[in-house]
């Protein structure tokens, strides 16, 4: 494939380097749209699946973003919108934005490097270890209350990843899903199309 509109330095410098076809079409897609979506799917019993964007640091300069619980197909169509208003110059990490999941709000909220870590695996490959920021969707119930407000519907809980936030059981559960392992995890990928 020839390079893309979102191509860069990182993007030329991954495409010549020996990459697994796989990897290949993560560099093709961030090059095409200018971030690639992965969907992880949970692997233990009752372990939450999640998504997150990688290449939109290094294409727009822009925080990554991922999301914890929601079904893949409603995932990548948040994350995508989400990318798409950050490039458009939308300030997601400031209050409440509509327009991105059905009829209730979403907020935007910093992740703490930790779970970048743990969580983002394709991050961290494509960046070579190093860290960039990222933000949380935090979404709300069918009523938009958020997970701290009263009387939210518990079955849209959701692990916070926030720098402050004390673990919790939901947040140690998902920790602990989500140990390192000597071999690389299952992974769902998929793209603008």
């Amino acid at each position: 494939m020839s390079e893309g509109p979102f191509a860069t330095n990182r993007t030329r410098r991954w495409r010549q380097s020996k990459l697994r076809d796989f990897n290949r079409g993560e560099i093709d897609t961030i090059e095409k749209f200018g971030c690639q979506v992965l969907c992880v799917a949970g692997e233990e019993s009752g372990s939450l699946s999640f998504a997150y964007t990688f290449g939109l640091f290094d294409t727009s300069g822009l925080p990554e973003i991922v999301e914890v619980g929601l079904p893949h197909r409603t995932a990548f169509a948040l994350l995508n919108e989400a990318a798409d208003r950050l490039r458009d110059g939308a300030k997601l990490s400031q209050g409440r934005h509509r327009g991105l999941l059905a009829n209730v709000e979403c907020e935007f909220r910093p992740v703490d490097p930790r779970w970048t870590k743990r969580l983002m695996l394709g991050a961290t490959w494509f960046y070579e270890g190093a860290e960039v920021p990222a933000l949380q969707a935090v979404y709300p119930d069918l009523e938009n209350r958020f997970p701290e407000d009263a009387n939210f519907d518990s079955r849209f809980a959701q692990p916070l990843l926030q720098p402050e936030k004390y673990f919790d059981t939901i947040e140690e559960e998902f920790w602990n899903a989500h140990a390192p392992k000597s071999t690389c995890s299952s992974r769902l990928s998929s793209h603008k199309g």
